[in-house]
């Protein structure tokens, strides 16, 4: 779970945003797969129906687990989403992500990065079950998810003002059609990181 529900600023109208990682190579099929699940409980974001509904905008698989690969210049947003990153299914590679994302104590200005695990669970056997039904496949399906899943997010990326904030590769699939980063960023100029102050200058922001 990530953004205002990580953050603790969610109201009666926000969405519920997560950020998914995939085994390498397997991206495309888990994007799909969680699409057609939430479609199917009525329970994805789309259109006008957002309100308590999941959002799928930021996917990546495990070898893009360092997000300064994305992060602009002292890039405040990024890091304290990475700090407020709420675990809900995860083992090892929980364990692998907050290895690979010390950066942020630097602009943080904290001593060590540690993830919130007090809702984390092991994978759920109907997961595993699926894995192992796809994986003699997965090799054949992937490719093909991935060429119409990419072709489709481009077409719309086009249509987008802002390309900032849409990032479509073979390891992260990400979209977030309004990129406010350096606008917080610019918000605190050379002063250090306060949370309170940050997440003040978050919901103003939203607002506009």
């Amino acid at each position: 779970m990530c953004n205002n529900h990580a953050f603790g600023i969610a109201d009666e109208k926000s969405d519920i945003d997560i950020f998914i990682i995939a085994k390498k190579g397997r991206m495309f099929i888990a994007r799909a797969f969680l699409t057609l699940l939430l479609y199917v409980f009525g329970i994805k974001r789309h259109g006008n129906k957002v309100s308590g509904r999941f959002c799928l905008s930021f996917f990546v698989d495990e070898s893009a687990l360092n997000l300064s690969q994305i992060a602009i210049k002292k890039d405040i947003y990024l890091a304290y989403w990475v700090k407020k990153l709420v675990p809900i299914v995860g083992g090892e590679v929980v364990d692998n992500f907050e290895s690979k994302n010390k950066w942020i104590c630097g602009i943080l200005g904290v001593g060590d990065f540690k993830i919130n695990r007090e809702l984390m669970v092991g994978r759920s056997v109907i997961g595993k079950f699926f894995e192992i039904v796809l994986l003699p496949i997965a090799w054949f399906i992937e490719p093909i998810l991935r060429n119409w899943q990419t072709k489709r997010a481009v077409k719309k990326s086009e249509k987008l003002k802002d390309k900032s904030g849409t990032i479509i590769s073979k390891s992260m699939l990400k979209f977030h059609d309004d990129d406010k980063r350096a606008l917080y960023r610019d918000s605190y100029g050379d002063r250090k990181f306060d949370e309170v102050e940050f997440l003040t200058n978050l919901k103003k922001f939203q607002s506009k």
